[in-house]
């Protein structure tokens, strides 16, 4: 069972500024690392040894610090500076990248080998602020990394970033940027404004490129930009933009995702549209709809080999607002309520397509669920 767990461990946010992704618990199998090399230009990547057997790693924040288990091993930390407010763990558990905070608006990448506790400065604060400064917003105060993550079974780690202001807002660069964390080499896959956000498939051969109207497919050198799907701009009442967030299938032949629609808060309510993109050169098409709650968290709605979505939905029972949760076929139909509850928020599927991750009430009872309607607290 693998889970995906939000921490929260009174870390100062930036003032004026939305939160970053959130720095989950990252559990994974250590499984073996394909032969072949992925070299985006200017990028070289010494292979991993590889593993004969799947092996139990989990790397997670404590006191701002990592701590890293595997196996039947006992958790240790691999530092002990402090200031981690988010990480990632490559493929074959080797390495872990994260986000150290250095003060309210600024940050940097770092790298720890999980073997040796080896620490790498990728980029420093200097590098950010120097990431097309001209380029930056006129009241930006920096740059700071947003999201990021490993191309699957490599040690290069791609990030886009955001700036920063003294002003609420949550402001994407638009841009991606790879470093390679053995040998520190660096490139500027997309400049400013011709990214957004970005999936890699899991083969590591394919980039999803998000904007905040479109979905478009791209190598992992950067070239052969396709266009997939376009969606109007979402209204978010609030000081950050939506981009939408496709999964790719285990085979990486395809994605799936889910739109909501342009005023989630609009009378009558509209529906959120489920999308099917294959790639091999055919055209996007919607494969049905659901009704979900507005800004319900549609991004994890649909199970990891496509069968089936989860989602919220808003009801009025005897006078009270209500949140229903949803199971139901990849199109929309077969639909059925697993649980009523004023709170509830869905965290995300397992990878068996069978369990997911819920809390209800309020408050909040984390519990594992499945798609018989079993629920068990965690």
């Amino acid at each position: 069972m693998i889970l995906l767990v939000t921490v929260s461990c009174g870390e100062k946010k930036p003032i004026g500024s939305s939160p970053s992704p959130v720095s989950p618990i990252i559990i994974t199998p250590m499984l073996p690392v394909t032969t072949k090399t992925i070299n985006p230009p200017s990028i070289s990547e010494p292979q991993p040894t590889l593993k004969e057997e799947a092996v139990l790693s989990i790397a997670y924040i404590k006191n701002g610090n990592i701590w890293f288990t595997q196996g039947n091993e006992p958790a240790n930390p691999l530092m002990d500076s402090g200031g981690v407010v988010r990480l990632a763990l490559s493929s074959d558990s080797k390495t872990i990248a994260y986000e150290k905070r250095v003060d309210d608006y600024h940050s940097e990448l770092w790298s720890v080998n999980t073997d040796s506790k080896e620490q790498h400065l990728l980029i420093s604060v200097d590098e950010f602020n120097n990431f097309e400064r001209e380029k930056w917003l006129e009241n930006a105060k920096s740059l700071v990394p947003y999201h990021f993550d490993f191309i699957p079974n490599t040690h290069i780690l791609a990030f886009n970033t955001r700036m920063t202001f003294e002003e609420p807002g949550l402001a994407l660069f638009d841009d991606l940027r790879l470093v390679n964390t053995d040998t520190n080499e660096k490139l500027t896959l997309l400049p400013r404004g011709q990214c957004g956000e970005f999936v890699y498939s899991p083969d590591g051969q394919q980039i999803t490129v998000i904007t905040p109207t479109s979905i478009s497919l791209i190598n992992t050198d950067g070239s052969n930009r396709r266009q997939m799907l376009s969606y109007s701009m979402v209204s978010t009442y609030s000081e950050y933009i939506y981009y939408a967030l496709p999964i790719w299938s285990a085979d990486s032949k395809s994605l799936r995702v889910a739109i909501p629609p342009a005023d989630p808060l609009g009378i009558p309510r509209e529906a959120t549209t489920l999308w099917s993109i294959p790639t091999d050169g055919n055209s996007a098409s919607q494969i049905g709809s659901i009704m979900a709650a507005p800004f319900g968290g549609i991004e994890n709605a649909f199970s990891p080999d496509f069968s089936h979505v989860i989602y919220t939905s808003e009801s009025n029972a005897s006078g009270q607002i209500q949140l229903d949760l949803h199971l139901a076929n990849a199109d929309g139909t077969n639909d059925t309520i697993l649980m009523s509850n004023p709170f509830i928020a869905f965290y995300g599927w397992a990878p068996d397509s069978q369990h997911f991750i819920v809390s209800a009430g309020e408050p909040a009872l984390v519990q594992l669920g499945d798609l018989n309607k079993n629920f068990h607290p965690i």
